[in-house]
């Protein structure tokens, strides 16, 4: 949906969306002076404020599971909106990616590391707040627990 409204191809919003760099300086660089040559805003910032609208416009529309893309930032204003947060233990996390993409847990934990940085950073860049920071949502909830056990604790939530 994003990708139809900017211009960019899927794939490119696919690179491109909630990924900084670990430099603040190489991202100001890239997002700012790279693009001079062009009226437009930089790739990045217009990938975000199309998911943005995009977040604004599903929410509209009902009820809808929005996973990342700073949602719960988005729809901070919302009332009619439950914005959780899943986590794990590091060594839950690392044992699921080996497990899914065939990697040794050392590259696992590498590949974790990495992109919960890239995470955090955009989301931080766009939201100046922290990523995992308990209190931007409502509830946060350990994935460890099960999938039975997180969708009951969601269920009840709602009915509050």
């Amino acid at each position: 949906m994003t990708a139809g409204t900017t211009g960019y191809t899927p794939e490119f919003v696919k690179k491109n969306e909630e990924i900084m760099t670990n430099s603040l300086l190489y991202d100001l660089v890239n997002q700012m002076y790279l693009n001079t040559d062009r009226q437009d805003e930089a790739p990045k910032d217009k990938i975000f404020e199309a998911e943005c609208q995009v977040v604004r416009n599903l929410a509209k529309k009902g009820n809808c599971v929005i996973v990342g893309r700073c949602a719960d930032y988005v729809l901070r204003n919302s009332g009619n909106c439950l914005k959780v947060f899943f986590s794990a233990p590091l060594v839950s996390r690392i044992r699921r990616v080996a497990q899914r993409q065939n990697i040794s847990e050392g590259e696992a934990k590498a590949t974790v590391q990495k992109n919960e940085k890239l995470r955090a950073d955009n989301y931080r860049y766009y939201t100046r707040r922290m990523w995992d920071a308990a209190g931007n949502f409502d509830l946060s909830l350990n994935t460890d627990f099960g999938e039975e056990f997180i969708e009951n604790c969601i269920r009840s939530a709602m009915k509050l």
